[in-house]
């Protein structure tokens, strides 16, 4: 079963698999880690590698943002792992849903579709604004 890694800034990996847990139950081989005030970016690198280089199988990372220090760190991992941008909670859920049943190729398919499903616009009749 592939190894999911959350990676974004400060706590919004954390209470990502958080959230996704509560729903879900406990969950083997998932990792948050954030970029926290203070930390740099060879730091979060260092934590990142470790975490990669120690998933015995697959390794797919969800980061919040290609822009800014966790989307370029994650860049540097594209040789050993599958990275998707704009995580979110509806991408999470499905991935960790879905990780034992679908292929490493499927499930990055399935990560970037959910992620995107799960941006939506409520409508309002009463919006004063449209």
């Amino acid at each position: 079963m592939p190894a999911v890694i959350v990676l974004g800034m400060r706590k919004l990996a954390l209470e990502l698999v958080t959230a996704a847990e509560q729903v879900l139950g406990r969950q083997q081989g998932v990792y948050a880690l954030g970029l926290q005030p203070g930390d740099t970016e060879d730091n979060l690198r260092r934590e990142l590698e470790l975490l990669v280089r120690n998933c015995p199988g697959p390794v797919l990372i969800l980061v919040d943002s290609r822009q800014g220090v966790c989307g370029q760190v994650a860049a540097d991992f594209t040789n050993r792992a599958k990275v998707v941008y704009g995580a979110n909670l509806p991408m999470l859920m499905a991935v960790l849903k879905s990780r034992s049943e679908l292929s490493f190729i499927q499930l990055l398919e399935l990560a970037v579709s959910a992620g995107k499903e799960g941006i939506l616009m409520a409508k309002s009749s009463t919006s004063p604004w449209g």
